[in-house]
């Protein structure tokens, strides 16, 4: 093991007490009285740079804590005051020449959202009372919201009807008919008067040994075959 320490301020520590004791008696240890001197003043310079360079670093992250404070107070300023400027140009009867004045861009004309998803990967669960539960995924555009999704059912080989809207990826069907075989669901995402592309979801009842209902079956869009009504 090393007797001289390898991090700064064991070195330190460690030069401060011996500079003490190998210049109180040089010639006990081998050394020269120059020796010693020469080995105190290392410490002594080393030990007062080093201080300067700890208190210069301390005084630039200060400097640096600082600037990050001003520059963020500066970008809310030059926000703050760009908003004024736009403010005052949408009430211009010339709002591209305030624009023009200040160097500002003008405003992009914003473009319409798209159009909501299309739902997918759909899942039904059958609880004790028939009550159906469909569950969906939809990818709707980034940015938009007030997404509901209205959803339809048609039973048999009957005309769809509106059964509901719902604001989550999940509908309860309270009132599908007892007995029903087969039911379609239609689920369509709609944000204000736009419309996505509907989903259709079908699903199969049967009926197990005991008389319970269970769902026998679920597809993705139209039924190959007809269900009974």
């Amino acid at each position: 093991m090393p007797i001289v320490p390898s991090k700064v301020q064991d070195l330190l520590s460690f030069c401060d007490t011996h500079a003490t004791t190998w210049s109180s008696s040089p010639s006990s240890i081998g050394l020269t009285a120059a020796q010693a001197t020469a080995f105190k003043n290392a410490y002594e310079l080393a030990n007062e740079q080093y201080k300067q360079a700890v208190a210069a670093n301390e005084a630039k992250l200060a400097a640096y804590q600082t600037s990050r404070a001003s520059i963020a107070a500066l970008r809310a300023s030059a926000a703050s005051t760009i908003s004024i400027i736009k403010g005052f140009a949408d009430a211009a009867a010339n709002p591209a020449a305030v624009y023009s004045a200040a160097e500002l861009p003008m405003p992009a004309t914003p473009s319409p959202a798209p159009a909501p998803g299309t739902p997918t990967d759909f899942v039904a669960t059958l609880n004790q009372t028939g009550v159906v539960t469909i569950k969906w995924k939809c990818a709707n555009p980034a940015g938009t919201a007030g997404t509901i999704y209205e959803c339809r059912r048609r039973i048999g080989s009957g005309a769809f009807g509106f059964v509901g809207a719902v604001g989550t990826r999940e509908f309860s069907d309270t009132t599908l008919p007892a007995g029903s075989i087969g039911v379609l669901y239609e689920i369509t995402a709609v944000r204000s008067t736009i419309r996505g592309n509907p989903a259709l979801f079908n699903v199969n009842f049967g009926v197990g040994g005991g008389g319970g209902i269970f769902i026998a079956s679920t597809s993705e869009g139209e039924p190959t075959m007809k269900m009974a009504a």
